[in-house]
């Protein structure tokens, strides 16, 4: 596929929204619950994945993960409980934990 692609539940709600270009996913694919409610974003770079976004069917976040040129995670992962327990953060370099600073 080649632009941006859209595919619809059969209540008329979206469930995905996402852009190719050339075949490869490109920039952000959004994929909704079926409220209509966004459930998950992730980014793309040329087919790669470089960012996650997600959340329960509430809108609470759920985990927000950053992944390098590989793949792997890098930087600060966010995992969220629920209900409403808290967030950790966990640090990554390359795929790699990183000691925790507790």
């Amino acid at each position: 596929p080649h632009g941006r692609h859209r595919i619809w539940r059969s209540n008329g709600k979206l469930h995905f929204d996402g852009t190719y270009v050339n075949g490869k996913k490109h920039g952000e694919h959004r994929y909704m619950y079926p409220s209509g409610a966004l459930a998950e974003q992730i980014s793309y770079l040329h087919d790669i994945r470089v960012r996650v976004h997600a959340w329960d069917i509430r809108g609470n976040l759920e985990k927000d993960l950053m992944f390098d040129e590989n793949g792997e995670f890098h930087g600060a992962q966010i995992f969220c409980s629920q209900p409403l327990e808290g967030c950790r953060v966990v640090e990554y370099d390359q795929g790699k934990k990183l000691p925790s600073l507790e």
